[in-house]
């Protein structure tokens, strides 16, 4: 890359973070299964999964119809206070915004978060590059598709909070990469040139597919190792589907089809 740019706009998990989490195993909702009794909530632990599925699903439905997001995304603690009130299904809206602000819930995320979390650290060159580019004079944001209760304490746990001139988590905006929107409120916000711009990322898809959609130019992080078939593929795709002239990079070399 011969290019500089001025703003640089990163994803956060998987490229930033190498993060992981496991929702699947029995015994993690046998723990969160434990909590909810404890507070009055009694669920066997499929139970309770099959209904936290139930609840993202209608939450997310919420959202699409007053704000027709085909990628919305909700405030998991929503879900977290709507499963306390088991036995009362018809609890007042008004009810379930007090409960879903609560410590109660605060701390029911906490433990959701860390009985899934298996892996949790930095990659190797996160700190040296943000630092590179604070003390170039760049402005760096970051666009994540994430939960705010999990990630924020993730980021100060990493200690890279710090570094970012403007922080967008999907569950604050009510919709999550690749809607043109996202990344749009950002750029708006912050007032970017988009030809100074740049989206770093490790999700063809979400990422490079969000960079388009503005317009602006995007790096391909493949952190997961897709392969040059899946790479060139993808890519095809969302060239035919934005028609954008963004230029996109592949780890620093432009991709060549």
């Amino acid at each position: 890359m011969n290019k500089e740019y001025k703003n640089y706009i990163f994803d956060l998990y998987g490229t930033l973070i190498d993060i992981h989490t496991d929702e699947t195993k029995k015994k993690f909702w046998k723990q969160i299964a434990d909590i909810y009794a404890e507070n009055g909530a009694l669920y066997k632990p499929g139970e309770l999964r099959e209904k936290y599925i139930q609840l993202v699903k209608e939450e997310e439905q919420k959202i699409t119809l007053e704000k027709g997001y085909k990628y919305p995304e909700i405030k998991l603690e929503t879900v977290f206070a709507r499963l306390l009130k088991k036995d009362f299904p018809e609890a007042k809206k008004e009810d379930i915004e007090v409960l879903q602000n609560s410590r109660l819930v605060q701390n029911i995320a906490a433990s959701f978060r860390k009985f899934s979390r298996t892996k949790l650290e930095v990659y190797p060159y996160t700190i040296e590059l943000l630092q590179r580019l604070k003390d170039d004079g760049k402005k760096i944001y970051l666009l994540s598709n994430a939960q705010h209760l999990f990630t924020l304490p993730e980021m100060d746990s990493c200690g890279i909070t710090g570094f970012f001139d403007g922080i967008y988590i999907s569950s604050l905006k009510g919709m999550k990469k690749p809607q043109p929107e996202f990344i749009e409120s950002l750029i708006l916000e912050y007032n970017m040139n988009k030809a100074e711009s740049v989206m770093i990322g490790n999700d063809l898809f979400s990422d490079i597919g969000s960079a388009m959609s503005a317009g602006v130019d995007g790096i391909f992080l493949n952190n997961y190792n897709d392969t040059p078939e899946k790479i060139k593929k993808t890519y095809k795709e969302l060239c035919n589907k934005y028609n954008s002239e963004s230029t996109i990079y592949l780890e620093g070399e432009k991709v060549l089809l």
